[in-house]
């Protein structure tokens, strides 16, 4: 089981990423990785990076954390029906409602090592009285996911 932690801060400037095609979405430890943003793992240690296209996995590997990654030296990948990743989501007030691929899950947060389709991307809805957070996942097989919700108004 895969359980990769990164923490995505905003910066000014280009994309940590490079050789990204049109309509290709970047992930970093399953998490959607936006423009402008730049990507902080506190331990140092290997990023798993996948790309996406047309809501499907395209590539994926790890890579250290540096300037510039190229995403065309990740290996190309082929969502394989029926594999799941795990997705865990904390941070939120408890009760709050997930959403998955249009979907609730049952239980509310926190929510621990729920099963998610992998190698497909899926919109995370967390709502809460204070409000909804949304946010993109992509899971490879195996991969566990942690969310830190904050939900906005």
């Amino acid at each position: 089981m895969l359980a990769v932690v990164a923490v995505v801060m905003t910066r000014e400037g280009d994309s940590n990423f490079v050789n990204v095609g049109p309509g290709e979405h970047v992930y970093v430890g399953g998490l959607r990785h936006e423009p402008g943003t730049e990507v902080h793992d506190p331990s140092g240690g290997p990023l798993l990076i996948s790309t996406a296209v047309e809501g499907k996995l395209r590539r994926f590997g790890t890579t250290q954390q540096r300037e510039g990654i190229d995403v065309r030296t990740l290996a190309d990948a082929l969502p394989e029906p029926g594999t799941t990743g795990l997705l865990s989501v904390t941070g939120a007030a408890p009760g709050c409602e997930v959403h998955v691929g249009g979907a609730m899950l049952p239980g509310g947060t926190p929510l621990l090592k729920a099963r998610i389709e992998a190698g497909r991307e899926l919109e995370v809805l967390v709502r809460c009285p204070s409000g909804v957070s949304k946010l993109w996942v992509m899971a490879v097989p195996g991969q566990q996911i942690e969310v830190k919700s904050q939900p906005r108004n």
